[in-house]
């Protein structure tokens, strides 16, 4: 019951973090608007935003934000840095309240998992985030917030190069240079089946 951490008098009793919900899931993909596009024009899934930048040859799709319900997003798909296909780059869990967010980083701290940004804020999403490695590799966010989308004639917002680097981050902190570069495998690529 001892706490590593010489100012808590004994660990968090609970049961870890104790999420309410799975809230989404995020992609590495070498090309993002192709992909919300698929999603999008095919399976009907609705474009919620999307962050335009310079990539080095013009303004290019670095990441977008799609949902089937009212949630922000559901699912999401960033270009990746490195071009080295898709890769998962986390699935998130969503909590109550920012306070909860705070105990859930004392409770990684306490069980000596690094966190690996955060606590702080998407500006796209308004929600509260926090990042951290699982013991086999897999990015987990722990998501609080986000805003609701009612609007049944909702058009996609587009986060420019002047602002979009608030998108990700609202309150200034430095995202990691691994944020988009490390995700783990999908398995071995394979042929697609060809039709009979």
């Amino acid at each position: 019951m001892q706490s590593k951490l010489p100012s808590h008098p004994q660990r968090y009793t609970g049961v870890g973090i104790h999420p309410r919900r799975f809230d989404h899931v995020n992609f590495l993909v070498d090309e993002p608007q192709g992909e919300q596009e698929f999603w999008s024009d095919q399976l009907g899934v609705r474009h919620n935003y999307f962050i335009t930048g310079d990539v080095g040859n013009g303004e290019q799709r670095l990441a977008s934000w799609l949902a089937k319900t009212n949630l922000s997003h559901e699912i999401a798909f960033m270009r990746n840095r490195d071009q080295t296909g898709s890769l998962l780059h986390h699935v998130a869990y969503y909590v109550d309240t920012a306070d909860q967010m705070v105990r859930a980083a004392t409770i990684l701290a306490d069980a000596d998992v690094k966190i690996e940004w955060g606590p702080a804020q998407h500006g796209t999403s308004g929600a509260i985030f926090l990042y951290c490695i699982e013991p086999s590799g897999n990015r987990i966010e722990v998501w609080s917030g986000g805003f609701l989308l009612f609007a049944p004639d909702w058009e996609p917002i587009r986060w420019d190069p002047t602002v979009s680097p608030l998108g990700l981050e609202l309150w200034g902190s430095d995202m990691p240079d691994t944020y988009l570069r490390y995700g783990t495998t999908l398995g071995a690529p394979s042929t697609a089946p060809q039709p009979a």
